[in-house]
C-alpha cells in the first residue's frame, strides 16, 4: 500500500480534478481550468459558468499511530458544483458523473494513498452570488489514509 508523505498529504486538488475529467460528460463541458482550489468571485472576468470548486481538505486524525512512523487520518474534501441557474436541467448530469468519476477512481486513490473514497451529495439548490441566481450542489468527499510521520 502506498503511504502518504506528511509534505504532501493536503495535495488533493490535481488528484480528484483529473479523477472528475476521465468522466465522458464531466469532460465534455469543463476543462481543467473550470476548477478551482479557492472560490472565485463572479465578477472577475475569466471566471465561468459551469465551474467545479475542490476546496482544501480538512483532517482529523486518529491518536493511535503506527508503530510512531504513520498516522491514520480522515481527509474530507468539500466539492461545489456551481452552474447558472439557466443550465439547472444540467445539474442532476453533472452531479451523476461526478460521483460515477469517484466510483471508478478507487484504484487511482490507492495509487496516491488514499482509500475508501466515498462521494455524499450533501445539497443541491439555488442561490444568489454577486447578484445572480446560480444552483449550487455541494458534495463531501471522505478519503482515508496513512501518513508517514517523518
Amino acid at each position: 500500500m502506498t503511504n502518504i508523505t506528511n509534505t504532501s498529504q493536503l495535495n488533493t486538488f490535481s488528484l480528484i480534478r483529473d479523477i472528475l475529467l476521465t468522466n465522458t460528460t464531466i469532460s465534455a463541458r469543463f476543462s481543467k481550468g473550470d476548477f478551482y482550489e479557492y472560490e472565485p468571485r463572479l465578477k472577475n472576468t475569466g471566471v465561468r459558468l459551469p465551474h467545479i470548486v475542490i476546496k482544501f481538505p480538512e483532517t482529523s486524525t486518529e491518536l493511535i499511530s503506527i508503530n510512531n512512523v504513520m498516522t491514520e487520518k480522515t481527509f474530507e474534501i468539500t466539492i461545489l458544483l456551481k452552474m447558472d441557474w439557466e443550465a439547472r436541467s444540467k445539474a442532476q448530469d453533472y452531479s451523476n458523473a461526478m460521483m460515477h468519476a469517484i466510483e471508478l477512481a478507487e484504484s487511482t486513490f490507492e495509487a496516491s494513498g488514499y482509500y475508501n473514497a466515498k462521494l455524499e451529495l450533501m445539497t443541491l439548490d439555488d442561490e444568489v452570488e454577486d447578484m445572480k441566481t446560480l444552483v449550487v450542489g455541494q458534495f463531501i468527499l471522505k478519503l482515508e489514509g496513512s501518513v508517514l510521520r517523518e
